[in-house]
């Protein structure tokens, strides 16, 4: 029986430790248009791809936030269960009353444990999602390397050059 408890336990406390890295988005990046012979082409897929690569440090930057704040709240929810814990205990030494009053508490300790892991389930997905992201950058940016040889291949001197230079910082 006891086995069935514990199995039953873990499997709880994985599926809320998913559901909390679940609710915490991914990124990915559109391949290029490919290569052209078009400068106008080439100019334009140049531009996504420098869009991309704004739009994939602006993630990993976003992630870093949601990880950074998720942290905060994990620090603090772990410090409520915690004196959460220490009342249970205490009430149960009451003598009397004492399993009246651990009863709730023990009750409002579980509830919080469980916020705890649903919250180091978020914190996870927003590393992963960092993770995701850096790795989306790397990418973006090789697309668009890609789109600067293929300006430079296709337009002239002129062209590729007001076309590079154009694009925004991000």
């Amino acid at each position: 029986m006891i086995e069935i408890i514990i199995g039953v336990t873990v499997f709880v406390v994985a599926m809320i430790f998913m559901i909390g890295g679940i609710t915490r988005p991914g990124t990915s990046v559109t391949p290029p248009l490919g290569s052209t012979e078009n400068c106008e082409l080439a100019c334009a897929s140049l531009r996504e791809a420098h869009r991309q690569v704004c739009e994939k440090r602006a993630d990993i930057a976003r992630f870093t936030s949601q990880r950074d704040a998720d942290s905060i709240v994990l620090r603090n929810a772990q410090i409520a269960a915690a004196l959460i814990l220490a009342a249970a205990i205490a009430a149960s030494m009451i003598p009397f009353i004492g399993s009246l009053l651990a009863g709730p508490l023990w009750a409002a300790y579980l509830t919080a444990q469980a916020y705890v892991v649903f919250v180091l389930g978020q914190v996870a997905g927003s590393a992963g999602g960092i993770s995701n992201a850096e790795n989306a950058l790397r990418v973006a940016n090789n697309v668009e390397h890609q789109g600067i040889d293929e300006v430079r291949r296709v337009c002239p001197e002129a062209e590729a050059n007001r076309c590079i230079d154009g694009l925004q910082p991000c």
